[in-house]
């Protein structure tokens, strides 16, 4: 009776220890079926054992490097992104053109000196001519005024001749910005007529530069010039 009774005992403890395991493994616990047949091409590939194909809850698995090696793909694994990547053996590998590095941006041109013939010059100013131009209304003696100031200036005509001949009154007024270059135009005001010729050899006259801010020049800065020769 008492071995009976041990035997029941010992028993019913191997059991509970059983149905133990099964239970505390059923949730991870998954039916694999092996035996999975492959075709290529026509032909039935073989796998190694620790590569072969199995089925698990309606879904086939396959190796992957396997797979690829038969089909001539090249495998690759980016850790990183936790990628697979397959490549056709044809096909390079794709390396992106290096960012081009801007270039850095020139500095603007200085602006060209002023052409034709040089009248007055100094630290302030510089004049040169340009010539006798006709317009649909009158003819005007042209000059290029290069301002180096940092302030506007407004140019006007004192007095000018041409080839010895004096214009008994030449009206006109152009203002030339700061650091910049301007056309600054003067007409014969006495008969608003043509100037003695288009093509003078010599000119004299009075330019005076206005600085009407007063914060260069408290009067006009006056600008004398003698026989000066056309080039």
């Amino acid at each position: 009776m008492k071995k009976t009774i041990k035997g029941y005992v010992a028993g019913f403890i191997t059991c509970a220890m059983i149905m133990t395991l099964v239970f505390a493994s059923a949730s991870v616990m998954r039916e694999l079926h092996f035996g999975v047949n492959v075709e290529l091409d026509g032909q039935m590939m073989s796998f190694d054992e620790d590569s072969t194909p199995f089925i698990t809850e309606g879904r086939t698995f396959l190796p992957v490097r396997a797979i690829a090696d038969a089909a001539g793909l090249t495998v690759d694994f980016n850790a990183a992104t936790n990628t697979v990547i397959l490549r056709s053996a044809n096909v390079a590998t794709v390396t992106p053109p290096p960012t081009p590095t801007p270039e850095p941006t020139p500095p603007p041109a200085p602006s060209p000196a002023p052409t034709g013939t040089l009248i007055h010059e100094d630290e302030f100013v510089r004049i040169t001519w340009v010539g006798v131009e006709t317009t649909a209304f009158d003819e005007q003696m042209v000059f290029l005024a290069e301002n180096r100031t940092d302030v506007q200036l407004t140019f006007q005509s004192g007095s000018l001749s041409i080839n010895g001949i004096s214009i008994g009154f030449v009206i006109g007024s152009d203002s030339v910005a700061p650091q910049s270059t301007g056309r600054i135009r003067f007409i014969n005001g006495a008969n608003d007529g043509p100037f003695p010729t288009h093509y003078p050899d010599r000119i004299s006259g009075n330019i005076r530069a206005v600085d009407f801010s007063r914060t260069l020049f408290p009067r006009a800065h006056e600008m004398n010039f003698i026989n000066v020769t056309i080039q």
